[in-house]
């Protein structure tokens, strides 16, 4: 086994790459410094060096990979590859884009507003899902191996790909993890990357860590503890009445799951959920849950009180309910709903919704059948007919 020892401030890096100052963030397998080019006349601009602690062929088969993704993924919140060097058992290394604006850590995302939070992570997603378009599966998501691209931005760049998996390569090649061999950081990697080698790596790996990653800003950089964010503990809900925490539910369900096929499937089907997330906050809009006080759109001092309708009596509906509010079903020969047997399945349900103050009736349709299906099972704690 060869050895990168750590490197003095000076050393010289294959005639080219001029170590300027030691970076404390190391990965686990690398020494990482600043560097600068001595090829290019404006070397003041710095550059970051990663060189393998230790080589031999498995490490370095899996930087050859990560360099291989550094220089194949070409977006705008991914770091970009400069040069690099890995054919030869020999001092193997790879020089990328310095972003001066250090790790992802709490304290950087802590005080910033909702609005903030939710565009760096879609950039963030947007970055995964080119990666995923090109069939490259990242592994390793978490704040740690994403970086600001300068000190005045928080402009999101997605690095790291020391441990990434090419998805139609590596079905068939020579496994690179060994078994009971655990993959990612802990609090960010999916259940099944606890028991080492995975048959069929795909992109839904990467959806998990994701999902950890959005409970990770939305709760100022407290870390979730596998599928437990509608626990009482972890359930941000409890304590915060932004209507957007309460519809990010609707991502956490679809990727923060202990099984894969239950998640999104690659990032760009979960980015589309995030983009509409991001345009209910940008509009202010409503989640409309039974347990969140719901204000008057009228007069802006009462809160909404919920029935829902119609109930059940023996083999026949009764809208008697919502015939008091003015609303009236009717079948198709013009008869009402509320004196005809009808099947229920078939039958419109609606939430209604009444001002306690002015009296004000708003009225929302949940039928069993209705496409919109996120919408009605969100409406947690619906009184029971009766």
């Amino acid at each position: 086994m060869a050895n990168a020892t750590s490197k003095n401030i000076g050393q010289i890096i294959n005639s080219r790459w001029k170590i300027t100052k030691p970076l404390t963030s190391d990965t686990g397998q690398a020494h990482t410094y600043k560097v600068q080019d001595l090829q290019n006349e404006d070397n003041k601009k710095e550059y970051v060096i990663k060189l393998l602690k230790g080589i031999n062929e498995k490490t370095l088969a899996r930087f050859e990979r990560e360099i291989r993704a550094s220089f194949e993924l070409n977006h705008p919140n991914i770091i970009r590859a400069i040069d690099s060097h890995y054919e030869e058992m020999s001092e193997s290394y790879l020089v990328m884009e310095l972003c001066s604006g250090g790790e992802l850590e709490k304290k950087k995302i802590e005080k910033l507003p909702l609005t903030k939070k939710l565009e760096m992570f879609k950039l963030i997603c947007e970055a995964i899902a080119h990666a995923h378009e090109k069939k490259v599966i990242h592994r390793d998501i978490k704040p740690a191996n994403i970086f600001l691209s300068n000190q005045n931005t928080k402009i999101p760049i997605v690095g790291d790909f020391g441990i990434c998996f090419f998805e139609e390569d590596d079905d068939n090649d020579e496994r690179l993890t060994a078994v009971r061999e655990q993959v990612g950081a802990k609090s960010f990697r999916p259940p099944e990357a606890e028991f080492g080698i995975i048959e069929g790596v795909k992109p839904s790996f990467d959806i998990y860590s994701l999902g950890k990653l959005l409970y990770w800003f939305l709760s100022n950089g407290e870390y979730l503890s596998r599928e437990y964010y509608s626990i009482p503990r972890y359930d941000l809900r409890n304590e915060n009445s932004e209507h957007a925490i309460h519809e990010a539910y609707n991502i956490f369900e679809k990727s923060i799951c202990e099984n894969p096929t239950e998640r999104y499937i690659n990032a760009s089907e979960m980015l589309k959920d995030v983009k509409k997330l991001m345009s209910s906050v940008e509009i202010n809009a409503r989640f409309l849950d039974c347990d969140i006080p719901q204000n008057c759109i009228f007069c802006r001092n009462g809160k909404y009180e919920f029935i829902t309708s119609p109930s059940i009596r023996g083999s026949q509906l009764n809208y008697t309910n919502s015939l008091a509010f003015g609303i009236d079903f009717c079948q198709g020969d013009g008869k009402s709903w509320h004196n005809q047997p009808s099947n229920y399945a078939f039958a419109p349900k609606v939430m209604i919704a009444q001002c306690d103050i002015c009296g004000n009736v708003q009225q929302f349709q949940f039928n069993k059948f209705n496409t919109n299906t996120d919408l009605a099972k969100n409406w947690r704690n619906v009184p029971e007919d009766k």
